[in-house]
Protein backbone atom coordinates (compact mmCIF):
# COMPACT_ATOMS: atom_id res chain seq x y z
CA UNK A 1 0.00 0.00 0.00
CA UNK A 2 1.43 3.55 -0.84
CA UNK A 3 0.64 5.96 1.99
CA UNK A 4 0.68 9.85 1.62
CA UNK A 5 2.26 10.83 4.71
CA UNK A 6 3.67 8.37 7.16
CA UNK A 7 4.27 10.01 10.98
CA UNK A 8 6.67 8.50 13.16
CA UNK A 9 7.09 8.76 16.83
CA UNK A 10 4.75 8.98 20.08
CA UNK A 11 0.96 8.49 20.88
CA UNK A 12 -0.25 8.85 24.60
CA UNK A 13 -3.40 8.79 26.42
CA UNK A 14 -4.50 12.14 28.06
CA UNK A 15 -6.67 13.17 30.94
CA UNK A 16 -7.45 16.78 31.07
CA UNK A 17 -8.23 18.20 34.21
CA UNK A 18 -9.57 21.93 36.02
CA UNK A 19 -9.27 22.02 39.59
CA UNK A 20 -11.68 24.10 41.26
CA UNK A 21 -8.85 25.63 43.82
CA UNK A 22 -5.83 26.32 41.60
CA UNK A 23 -4.21 30.06 41.84
CA UNK A 24 -1.02 31.10 39.24
CA UNK A 25 1.20 33.80 40.42
CA UNK A 26 3.87 35.87 38.29
CA UNK A 27 7.32 34.15 38.94
CA UNK A 28 9.94 36.61 36.28
CA UNK A 29 12.28 33.41 37.07
CA UNK A 30 10.71 30.76 35.00
CA UNK A 31 10.67 30.93 31.16
CA UNK A 32 6.77 31.49 30.85
CA UNK A 33 6.70 33.77 33.99
CA UNK A 34 3.87 32.16 35.60
CA UNK A 35 3.58 28.98 37.95
CA UNK A 36 0.43 27.17 38.77
CA UNK A 37 0.14 27.03 43.05
CA UNK A 38 -1.55 24.33 45.17
CA UNK A 39 -0.93 23.88 48.43
CA UNK A 40 0.54 20.59 50.13
CA UNK A 41 -1.85 18.02 51.48
CA UNK A 42 -4.62 19.45 50.37
CA UNK A 43 -7.80 17.14 49.01
CA UNK A 44 -8.18 19.76 45.70
CA UNK A 45 -11.80 19.16 43.99
CA UNK A 46 -11.56 18.75 39.66
CA UNK A 47 -14.63 20.83 38.27
CA UNK A 48 -13.60 19.91 34.78
CA UNK A 49 -12.73 16.31 33.66
CA UNK A 50 -12.36 14.82 29.87
CA UNK A 51 -9.88 12.01 28.50
CA UNK A 52 -8.61 12.13 24.91
CA UNK A 53 -5.78 10.44 22.77
CA UNK A 54 -3.04 12.32 21.82
CA UNK A 55 0.88 12.76 21.14
CA UNK A 56 2.33 14.28 17.50
CA UNK A 57 2.43 11.14 15.39
CA UNK A 58 -0.92 10.25 16.58
CA UNK A 59 -2.35 14.12 16.28
CA UNK A 60 -0.49 14.68 12.99
CA UNK A 61 -2.11 10.98 11.29
CA UNK A 62 -5.24 11.92 12.46
CA UNK A 63 -5.57 15.65 11.73
CA UNK A 64 -4.32 14.59 7.84
CA UNK A 65 -6.56 11.77 7.40
CA UNK A 66 -9.32 14.14 8.25
CA UNK A 67 -7.85 16.11 5.93
CA UNK A 68 -8.01 13.48 3.48
CA UNK A 69 -4.99 12.08 3.37
CA UNK A 70 -3.99 8.60 3.63
CA UNK A 71 -1.85 8.08 6.54
CA UNK A 72 -0.26 5.81 8.80
CA UNK A 73 1.95 5.82 12.37
CA UNK A 74 5.10 4.01 13.23
CA UNK A 75 4.52 4.16 17.13
CA UNK A 76 4.38 1.78 20.42
CA UNK A 77 1.67 1.13 22.83
CA UNK A 78 1.57 -1.48 25.39
CA UNK A 79 -1.02 -4.00 25.75
CA UNK A 80 -2.91 -2.28 28.17
CA UNK A 81 -6.05 0.09 28.82
CA UNK A 82 -4.35 3.50 27.24
CA UNK A 83 -2.95 1.24 24.36
CA UNK A 84 -6.30 -0.12 23.76
CA UNK A 85 -7.71 3.33 23.30
CA UNK A 86 -5.22 4.89 21.41
CA UNK A 87 -5.45 1.88 18.86
CA UNK A 88 -9.13 2.02 18.30
CA UNK A 89 -8.79 5.82 18.07
CA UNK A 90 -6.40 6.16 14.87
CA UNK A 91 -8.94 2.84 13.86
CA UNK A 92 -12.07 5.01 13.74
CA UNK A 93 -10.35 7.80 12.10
CA UNK A 94 -9.00 5.28 9.00
CA UNK A 95 -5.41 5.94 10.44
CA UNK A 96 -3.47 2.56 9.31
CA UNK A 97 -2.30 0.77 12.48
CA UNK A 98 0.05 -2.04 10.81
CA UNK A 99 2.61 -0.73 12.20
CA UNK A 100 1.56 0.05 15.61
CA UNK A 101 3.76 -1.96 18.21
CA UNK A 102 1.84 -3.62 20.64
CA UNK A 103 4.04 -4.41 23.82
CA UNK A 104 3.42 -6.74 26.61
CA UNK A 105 5.74 -5.38 29.01
CA UNK A 106 5.84 -1.73 28.13
CA UNK A 107 3.29 0.91 29.83
CA UNK A 108 1.98 3.25 26.97
CA UNK A 109 2.33 6.51 26.75
CA UNK A 110 0.18 8.66 29.50
CA UNK A 111 -0.23 12.14 30.17
CA UNK A 112 -2.44 14.61 32.64
CA UNK A 113 -2.99 17.88 31.62
CA UNK A 114 -4.08 20.56 33.87
CA UNK A 115 -5.84 23.38 32.36
CA UNK A 116 -6.53 26.91 34.11
CA UNK A 117 -9.33 28.78 33.14
CA UNK A 118 -8.42 31.07 30.84
CA UNK A 119 -6.74 27.98 28.33
CA UNK A 120 -3.02 27.57 29.39
CA UNK A 121 -2.10 24.27 30.87
CA UNK A 122 0.90 22.13 32.36
CA UNK A 123 1.05 18.62 31.34
CA UNK A 124 2.44 16.01 33.77
CA UNK A 125 4.03 12.83 30.62
CA UNK A 126 4.79 9.18 31.43
CA UNK A 127 7.18 7.71 28.46
CA UNK A 128 7.02 4.09 28.19
CA UNK A 129 9.80 2.57 27.94
CA UNK A 130 9.85 2.08 24.73
CA UNK A 131 12.87 2.46 22.56
CA UNK A 132 13.50 3.83 19.19
CA UNK A 133 13.89 0.77 17.63
CA UNK A 134 10.56 0.58 17.72
CA UNK A 135 10.01 3.58 15.42
CA UNK A 136 12.22 1.61 12.45
CA UNK A 137 10.86 2.06 8.98
CA UNK A 138 10.14 -1.18 7.53
CA UNK A 139 11.29 -1.71 3.72
CA UNK A 140 7.80 -2.55 2.72
CA UNK A 141 6.38 0.73 3.93
CA UNK A 142 6.32 2.99 0.52
CA UNK A 143 5.06 6.71 1.34
CA UNK A 144 5.01 10.41 -0.92
CA UNK A 145 5.53 12.12 2.86
CA UNK A 146 7.60 11.57 6.48
CA UNK A 147 6.73 13.11 9.19
CA UNK A 148 9.33 12.63 11.77
CA UNK A 149 7.17 14.19 15.70
CA UNK A 150 9.66 14.65 18.23
CA UNK A 151 11.12 11.95 19.85
CA UNK A 152 11.99 11.54 24.00
CA UNK A 153 15.59 10.70 23.04
CA UNK A 154 18.54 10.23 20.82
CA UNK A 155 16.66 10.32 17.32
CA UNK A 156 20.09 10.01 15.03
CA UNK A 157 18.71 6.50 13.67
CA UNK A 158 15.65 7.48 13.36
CA UNK A 159 16.59 10.55 11.31
CA UNK A 160 18.67 7.98 9.23
CA UNK A 161 16.20 5.88 9.02
CA UNK A 162 13.82 8.45 7.50
CA UNK A 163 16.45 10.05 5.26
CA UNK A 164 16.88 6.73 3.59
CA UNK A 165 13.13 6.03 3.20
CA UNK A 166 12.56 9.22 1.83
CA UNK A 167 15.46 8.89 -0.77
CA UNK A 168 14.20 5.34 -1.75
CA UNK A 169 10.85 6.77 -2.33
CA UNK A 170 11.13 10.25 -3.77
CA UNK A 171 9.50 11.65 -0.98
CA UNK A 172 9.35 14.55 1.36
CA UNK A 173 10.25 15.15 4.87
CA UNK A 174 8.58 16.79 7.42
CA UNK A 175 9.84 17.32 10.70
CA UNK A 176 9.06 18.57 14.53
CA UNK A 177 12.01 18.26 16.69
CA UNK A 178 11.11 16.90 20.21
CA UNK A 179 13.48 18.71 23.11
CA UNK A 180 15.82 16.28 23.30
CA UNK A 181 16.68 16.99 19.70
CA UNK A 182 16.18 20.71 20.24
CA UNK A 183 19.07 20.68 23.17
CA UNK A 184 21.62 19.00 20.55
CA UNK A 185 21.41 21.70 18.34
CA UNK A 186 21.12 21.94 14.26
CA UNK A 187 24.67 21.01 14.84
CA UNK A 188 24.03 17.43 15.78
CA UNK A 189 21.10 17.12 13.10
CA UNK A 190 22.65 18.66 10.06
CA UNK A 191 21.42 15.44 7.81
CA UNK A 192 18.30 15.33 8.60
CA UNK A 193 17.35 19.14 8.17
CA UNK A 194 19.36 19.57 4.98
CA UNK A 195 16.98 16.43 3.48
CA UNK A 196 13.78 18.60 5.39
CA UNK A 197 11.23 20.20 3.02
CA UNK A 198 8.98 21.43 6.19
CA UNK A 199 10.61 22.18 9.60
CA UNK A 200 7.81 23.27 12.21
CA UNK A 201 9.20 24.60 15.29
CA UNK A 202 7.70 27.35 17.75
CA UNK A 203 9.73 30.82 18.54
CA UNK A 204 11.65 29.59 21.75
CA UNK A 205 12.44 26.47 20.04
CA UNK A 206 14.10 27.81 16.92
CA UNK A 207 16.34 29.97 19.14
CA UNK A 208 17.57 27.04 21.07
CA UNK A 209 17.92 24.75 18.15
CA UNK A 210 20.71 27.13 16.94
CA UNK A 211 21.58 28.42 20.08
CA UNK A 212 21.91 31.94 19.64
CA UNK A 213 23.43 33.79 22.37
CA UNK A 214 20.79 36.85 22.29
CA UNK A 215 17.20 36.59 21.44
CA UNK A 216 17.02 37.44 17.60
CA UNK A 217 13.85 38.55 15.29
CA UNK A 218 11.97 35.92 13.52
CA UNK A 219 13.31 36.19 10.66
CA UNK A 220 16.91 35.93 11.65
CA UNK A 221 15.86 32.93 13.37
CA UNK A 222 14.02 31.51 10.31
CA UNK A 223 16.84 32.78 8.03
CA UNK A 224 19.33 30.65 10.11
CA UNK A 225 17.35 27.56 10.47
CA UNK A 226 17.00 27.93 6.75
CA UNK A 227 20.52 27.95 6.14
CA UNK A 228 20.83 24.08 7.49
CA UNK A 229 18.64 22.74 4.18
CA UNK A 230 14.82 23.18 4.60
CA UNK A 231 12.80 24.42 2.28
CA UNK A 232 10.02 25.76 4.01
CA UNK A 233 10.69 27.15 8.07
CA UNK A 234 7.51 27.82 9.94
CA UNK A 235 7.74 29.38 13.59
CA UNK A 236 4.57 29.39 15.32
CA UNK A 237 3.96 32.27 18.51
CA UNK A 238 0.80 31.31 19.96
CA UNK A 239 -1.25 34.09 20.53
CA UNK A 240 0.99 36.07 18.43
CA UNK A 241 0.23 34.10 14.96
CA UNK A 242 2.51 32.36 12.37
CA UNK A 243 5.25 33.04 10.12
CA UNK A 244 7.31 31.58 7.77
CA UNK A 245 10.15 31.63 5.14
CA UNK A 246 10.31 30.05 2.15
CA UNK A 247 14.22 30.85 1.24
CA UNK A 248 13.07 33.82 -0.73
CA UNK A 249 9.88 36.03 0.67
CA UNK A 250 8.96 35.80 4.46
CA UNK A 251 4.73 35.13 5.72
CA UNK A 252 3.12 36.44 8.49
CA UNK A 253 -0.37 35.37 9.91
CA UNK A 254 -2.35 36.31 12.70
CA UNK A 255 -4.89 34.52 14.74
CA UNK A 256 -8.27 34.73 14.68
CA UNK A 257 -9.80 37.28 16.82
CA UNK A 258 -12.00 36.76 19.87
CA UNK A 259 -12.20 32.84 19.28
CA UNK A 260 -12.93 30.67 22.14
CA UNK A 261 -9.76 29.48 23.69
CA UNK A 262 -10.37 26.83 26.09
CA UNK A 263 -7.05 24.50 25.77
CA UNK A 264 -4.10 24.61 24.02
CA UNK A 265 -2.75 21.11 24.14
CA UNK A 266 -2.11 19.88 20.19
CA UNK A 267 -2.07 23.47 18.96
CA UNK A 268 1.36 23.19 17.24
CA UNK A 269 0.40 20.26 15.46
CA UNK A 270 -3.41 21.09 14.43
CA UNK A 271 -1.31 24.10 12.90
CA UNK A 272 0.95 21.72 11.65
CA UNK A 273 -2.09 19.48 10.19
CA UNK A 274 -3.34 22.78 8.08
CA UNK A 275 -0.34 23.59 6.68
CA UNK A 276 1.39 20.71 5.34
CA UNK A 277 -2.41 19.28 3.77
CA UNK A 278 -3.13 22.35 2.34
CA UNK A 279 0.42 22.59 0.67
CA UNK A 280 0.17 18.24 -0.09
CA UNK A 281 -3.13 18.07 -1.42
CA UNK A 282 -2.55 21.09 -4.52
CA UNK A 283 -1.02 17.71 -6.53
CA UNK A 284 -3.64 15.35 -5.05
CA UNK A 285 -6.88 13.86 -7.53
CA UNK A 286 -10.06 13.67 -5.88
CA UNK A 287 -11.47 10.21 -5.25
CA UNK A 288 -14.50 8.68 -3.20
CA UNK A 289 -15.11 10.07 0.09
CA UNK A 290 -13.99 8.45 2.83
CA UNK A 291 -15.91 6.08 5.09
CA UNK A 292 -16.80 8.12 8.68
CA UNK A 293 -14.43 11.38 7.92
CA UNK A 294 -16.91 13.63 6.12
CA UNK A 295 -13.91 14.39 3.53
CA UNK A 296 -12.97 13.75 0.05
CA UNK A 297 -10.34 11.11 0.56
CA UNK A 298 -7.18 12.10 -2.22
CA UNK A 299 -4.27 10.22 -2.95
CA UNK A 300 -1.81 11.49 -5.59
CA UNK A 301 -0.78 10.16 -9.28
CA UNK A 302 2.31 7.90 -9.00
CA UNK A 303 4.70 11.38 -10.05
CA UNK A 304 3.39 14.29 -8.80
CA UNK A 305 4.57 14.54 -5.46
CA UNK A 306 8.81 15.21 -5.50
CA UNK A 307 11.43 16.38 -3.27
CA UNK A 308 11.77 19.23 -5.45
CA UNK A 309 8.21 20.47 -5.62
CA UNK A 310 8.03 24.37 -6.44
CA UNK A 311 5.82 26.31 -4.08
CA UNK A 312 4.29 29.81 -4.70
CA UNK A 313 3.17 32.61 -2.61
CA UNK A 314 -0.16 31.87 -3.22
CA UNK A 315 -0.33 28.14 -1.84
CA UNK A 316 2.16 28.91 1.26
CA UNK A 317 0.08 32.06 2.35
CA UNK A 318 -3.01 29.81 2.00
CA UNK A 319 -1.05 27.12 4.20
CA UNK A 320 -0.76 29.75 6.69
CA UNK A 321 -4.48 30.06 6.85
CA UNK A 322 -5.65 26.33 6.93
CA UNK A 323 -2.78 26.11 10.03
CA UNK A 324 -4.55 29.28 11.74
CA UNK A 325 -8.18 27.89 11.37
CA UNK A 326 -7.45 24.25 12.14
CA UNK A 327 -5.27 25.00 15.78
CA UNK A 328 -8.36 28.05 16.29
CA UNK A 329 -10.52 25.00 16.35
CA UNK A 330 -8.67 22.44 18.49
CA UNK A 331 -7.76 25.30 21.17
CA UNK A 332 -11.21 25.56 21.26
CA UNK A 333 -11.78 22.33 22.74
CA UNK A 334 -10.51 19.97 25.17
CA UNK A 335 -7.62 17.84 23.82
CA UNK A 336 -5.70 17.37 20.81
CA UNK A 337 -7.97 15.49 18.42
CA UNK A 338 -11.72 16.98 19.34
CA UNK A 339 -11.54 20.21 16.93
CA UNK A 340 -9.41 18.31 14.00
CA UNK A 341 -11.27 19.71 11.00
CA UNK A 342 -12.06 17.76 8.14
CA UNK A 343 -11.10 19.29 4.54
CA UNK A 344 -14.94 20.39 4.17
CA UNK A 345 -14.76 21.78 7.29
CA UNK A 346 -11.47 23.90 6.52
CA UNK A 347 -12.75 24.96 3.22
CA UNK A 348 -16.01 26.64 4.94
CA UNK A 349 -13.94 28.60 7.72
CA UNK A 350 -11.52 29.89 4.53
CA UNK A 351 -14.63 31.10 2.59
CA UNK A 352 -15.80 32.90 6.02
CA UNK A 353 -12.49 34.74 7.13
CA UNK A 354 -11.78 36.23 4.24
CA UNK A 355 -10.41 39.10 6.38
CA UNK A 356 -7.74 36.37 7.85
CA UNK A 357 -4.95 36.79 4.89
CA UNK A 358 -0.61 36.35 4.95
CA UNK A 359 1.56 38.94 4.82
CA UNK A 360 4.12 38.54 2.32
CA UNK A 361 7.35 40.43 3.06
Amino acid sequence: MKYDVVTIGDAFEDVFIRPAEMKVSNAPGVVSGKIMIFELGEKIAIEEIAYDIGGSAANISVGLARLGLITSVITAVGKDSPGDKILNRLAEEDVDTTYVKSDAEENSNFSVVINTKDGERTIFAYHGSHHNKEYKIKKSINSRCYFLAPIKEESKMIEADVVASARENGALIAWNPGSAQIKEGANHHREMLKNTSFLFLNKEEGIKLINLPVKPNDEEIMRRLASFGPKIVVLTKGKDGAKAYDGRVFYKIDIIKDAKRIDATGAGDSFACGFLGKILLEDFDQKEPSKGIGSSRRSLEPDLLRTTLSYNKEVVSDALKYGIINSTSVVGEIGAQKGLLTLNQIEKEFGKHTHLNAEVY
